[in-house]
This record gives C-alpha cells, sequence and structure tokens, in this order.
C-alpha cells in the first residue's frame, strides 16, 4: 500500500474520537459556504458577462460600488455592536427589566444576514 493512502486503520484513527457536535457545526458550516457561493455565482455571473461584453466599462460606477460597500460595513459594524448578546440594546432592555437575561440577536440560523439590511434600510 503506499504512502497517504486511506485505510481501516486510518479511518478507525479519525472516528475513534468522533463528536457529533463538531460534525453538525462543519456539516452546517460547510451548508453555509455552498449555499453563499451559489448566490454569488448566480447573481455574479450576469455582471461578469456584461462587463466582458462592453469594451470600457464606466468607472464612476465602480466607484459609486466601492464607496457603498464601505458605507455597507461600517453600517453592519456598528450594528453587530449594538445587537450582540452583551450590546446596547440587550444592555437597555436588561436595565429596564424588559428581560431577564441577554437573548441572541445574531449569528442563529434565523437571523442569518437580515440585520444588515434592517440597518441598511434605516440609515
Amino acid at each position: 500500500m503506499r504512502s497517504g493512502a486511506l485505510s481501516s486503520r486510518f479511518h478507525s484513527r479519525i472516528t475513534a474520537g468522533f463528536d457529533p457536535v463538531y460534525f453538525n457545526v462543519f456539516a452546517r458550516s460547510v451548508g453555509y459556504a455552498a449555499l453563499t457561493t451559489a448566490i454569488c455565482a448566480v447573481l455574479g455571473y450576469p455582471v461578469a458577462c456584461h462587463r466582458a461584453l462592453v469594451r470600457s466599462a464606466p468607472r464612476p460606477l465602480l466607484l459609486l460600488v466601492i464607496f457603498r460597500l464601505t458605507s455597507f460595513l461600517i453600517r453592519r459594524t456598528r450594528g453587530i455592536t449594538i445587537l450582540k448578546s452583551e450590546g446596547l440594546l440587550n444592555g437597555l432592555l436588561l436595565y429596564t427589566h424588559v428581560i431577564t437575561a441577554p437573548f441572541e440577536l445574531l449569528y442563529t440560523p434565523a437571523a442569518g444576514g437580515r440585520h444588515s439590511f434592517i440597518l441598511i434600510s434605516l440609515s
């Protein structure tokens, strides 16, 4: 058998310390990565085709996109500061006794990236 080939001994070494929690996190991460890749490919392909077919792309449009992206990233960072479990919103709700324990608004499957779009619409 050549060096580095998969064998039953190698497989038993890998699965000996197998923890289903890590597998679930890994599987979810791979799923999110696949979904993100598919969305970017579907949205980016028409733009790439247009830019390839048009001889001179309008430079001011590219600058506008760069400025909007920078603005979006700044708003997203500000929103994360407000919405995290130790953030301003949870602190205010705890201080006014509306809630008894902080709750998670970010990094849940239900939240996704929707908080970013809410922040864009509010600003």
